[in-house]
């Protein structure tokens, strides 16, 4: 039995990790700019390296929600382990050379799902909510859903081990983090689902309200993701532009668990020995 790894603890973290985590991930349509940081092509790479195509399986059916499904799950309603393949349609799925793992999917062809059905700290927005739905399928999102996954070092602290998911050993359960942003489009509002994933406003929120991921390098070329009561708590955030400033806004935390299975397409390295 696991114990739970929220932090009640104020945060301790220099400004620059502060701005390493700061900028929110954005939105492209990795169709027309596959060579972007955030589709896992080369321009995101520190020395230009390659980038790891992968799919991605959700658990969907049988998981922990209070009516039995994942609250964090594919686009397919209760046909469970439904596969996001990179290059399909719509759909970049990549581990980056330097062990980051981004997803984009853009709102014209695919989506996922985030069911936000199960309060379990209140928002701190008042008047201010732009929260106006319990289910949000992100192809009502325009332009699409970013996220970024990455690897802590250790249970103690807040370090990224070296490689992120590439730099786990077969075997190794670590926690991690993730940010996953919806929405966007023109001036509407930017919705981000955040897992101990830092953004540079409300970095208080997200250290004392949410949870670690658990992630396990169960193979060479495979990892299960995992938030499972009680550690499955994530902090919605909204983010609109007015007069010219970006008016960022706690809108709740949720109970968000959900699985989720990472394979490679081909042979992806083991760096945890380097």
């Amino acid at each position: 039995m696991r114990s739970s790894n929220r932090l009640s603890a104020a945060i301790l973290i220099c400004g620059c990790a502060i701005l390493l985590f700061a900028t929110p991930i954005q939105a492209v349509n990795c169709e027309k700019n596959p060579n972007h940081k955030n589709c896992g092509g080369n321009g995101g790479n520190p020395g230009g390296g390659t980038s790891h195509p992968i799919d991605l399986t959700f658990r969907d059916t049988g998981g922990l929600g209070d009516d039995g499904s994942d609250r964090f799950r594919s686009d397919v309603s209760g046909t469970g382990t439904i596969m996001y393949t990179d290059g399909e349609p719509g759909v970049s799925t990549r581990i980056r050379d330097d062990g980051l793992l981004l997803i984009n999917i853009t709102s014209t062809d695919r989506a996922v799902v985030l069911d936000f059905a199960d309060l379990a700290l209140p928002p701190e927005c008042d008047a201010a909510c732009k929260k106006n739905f319990t289910v949000a399928s992100t192809d009502n999102f325009p332009p699409a859903a970013a996220a970024k996954l990455q690897v802590f070092d250790n249970d103690t602290s807040r370090q990224h081990r070296v490689d992120q998911f590439l730099g786990m050993g077969i075997g190794e359960t670590l926690r991690g983090e993730m940010q996953l942003g919806f929405g966007g489009a023109g001036k509407s509002t930017r919705f981000s689902v955040r897992f101990q994933a830092l953004d540079g406003t409300l970095d208080t929120e997200v250290v004392n309200k949410t949870s670690f991921l658990e992630i396990t390098r169960t193979t060479q070329n495979s990892w299960f993701i995992e938030a499972v009561n009680p550690d499955d708590q994530a902090l919605l955030i909204s983010k609109v532009k007015k007069k010219g400033k970006f008016v960022v806004e706690d809108e709740g935390t949720y109970r968000m668990p959900f699985g989720l299975t990472v394979n490679c397409q081909s042979t992806c390295p083991d760096r945890s020995g380097e």
